[in-house]
């Protein structure tokens, strides 16, 4: 393991090794304001396969927009965003693929609606 995040992978079809990193982003916690996760690095890797897990939802109207962004340096500069998630207004569970993710990426969790809206979810996945 290294800085959270573990090393793993799979033997493809053609019997070459794919090296992946498992991410967990966010561990499921309540979301009560807008908020960017940390920049993490993944090296040459260059796609992301992500699991985004809305378990509840509270107050009036609530609405989870999640992209994930990607850039050169730590700073996020010149950051693209490479993948949106379908808007969240209920549990419900959504699998993205991101491809041409640059060397550093995050997420950006953007939370809507009135009276208090609160958003339960956890982010993870892979690097490949």
């Amino acid at each position: 393991a290294e800085g959270g995040r573990f090393f793993m992978g799979y033997h493809k079809a053609n019997g070459r090794y794919a090296d992946t990193i498992a991410l967990t982003l966010r561990a499921s916690s309540a979301l009560a304001a807008s908020e960017n996760g940390a920049w993490v690095e993944i090296g040459d890797r260059t796609q992301l396969r992500l699991t985004l897990d809305v378990t509840a939802v509270s107050g009036t109207s609530p609405t989870l927009d999640l992209s994930i962004e990607t850039a050169s340096d730590s700073s996020g500069s010149n950051a693209t965003t490479v993948g949106t998630f379908a808007q969240k207004t209920a549990a419900a569970s959504q699998y993205l693929i991101c491809s041409g993710v640059g060397r550093f990426f995050r997420y950006v969790a953007t939370l809507g609606g009135s009276a208090s809206p609160t958003v339960t979810f956890s982010l993870s996945g892979e690097a490949v």
